[in-house]
């Protein structure tokens, strides 16, 4: 190898560490600045909640009121289970709800909500599982959302037919 393949093989070398070190500087920059932001505070406030329906038939709707104080334009997701708590343990996951911008018309009035049972949902002691998730800026939109505990909420399942 000559010299002068020596100095262009060097060369490529370092250009192409210097694009590696590059992209990692990045990618640790908006680590940093994401991690700054989970120190924010959460974009609204629950200011109540309570359960309308204590006791659902199924294909009966569960309905919950809230009143939210919101506080910045965060896009916000709603992910939702409905779990019994009978052995055979059934479990229903209705769609998510995404919100790209909070309802600002609503804020600090009372918002209700209805999420219908399934026809074939078995009675007995069951509960409503809310988990919400929100992200403010583009890192918590394309990398990870912010995340906050699950909401349960216990209710019964009533009219079924006895079995036999």
């Amino acid at each position: 190898m000559t010299v002068q393949g020596f100095d262009r093989a060097l060369g490529r070398t370092l250009h192409m560490m210097g694009g590696i070190l590059s992209l990692v500087a990045v990618a640790a920059a908006a680590y940093v600045v994401g991690g700054w932001s989970r120190d924010a505070p959460w974009p609204y406030d629950v200011l109540s909640r309570r359960l309308l329906t204590e006791e659902v038939a199924p294909g009966g709707y569960i309905r919950v009121e809230r009143i939210i104080d919101y506080h910045d334009d965060c896009d916000i997701r709603y992910e939702r289970r409905v779990q019994s708590s009978m052995p055979e343990g059934r479990r229903y996951i209705p769609e998510d709800q995404d919100f790209e911008h909070p309802p600002w018309d609503r804020s600090g009035k009372p918002q209700q909500s209805a999420l219908r049972l399934p026809d074939n949902f078995p009675c007995g002691p069951a509960y409503l599982v809310e988990s919400v998730s929100v992200a403010c800026n583009a890192y918590q939109r394309l990398v990870s959302r912010r995340k906050k505990r699950d909401v349960i909420t216990p209710f019964f399942v009533t009219g079924c037919s006895p079995p036999g």
